[in-house]
């Protein structure tokens, strides 16, 4: 696993290290792999989801047109 250093302001590292205690994460490092897991796959979902909006919307234009006034 490759290493990174992020700078994050105070407060928040008050707030991630609450969180992670809080959940019982074995530490902030932890918490902050799977907070990022998290944001990435719902990110991943909601795209898939909107796409097949589209999709469904795409269709139900198609059959209106195809209909006969």
């Amino acid at each position: 696993m490759k290493h990174r250093t992020i700078r994050l302001p105070d407060e928040t590292m008050k707030a991630i290290e609450a969180a992670s205690q809080e959940r019982g994460f074995a530490s902030m490092s932890a918490f902050i792999r799977y907070a990022i897991d998290q944001e990435l796959t719902e990110r991943q979902d909601g795209l898939t989801g909107a796409e097949e909006r589209l999709a469904a919307s795409i269709e139900q234009v198609r059959r209106d047109q195809d209909r006969p006034n």
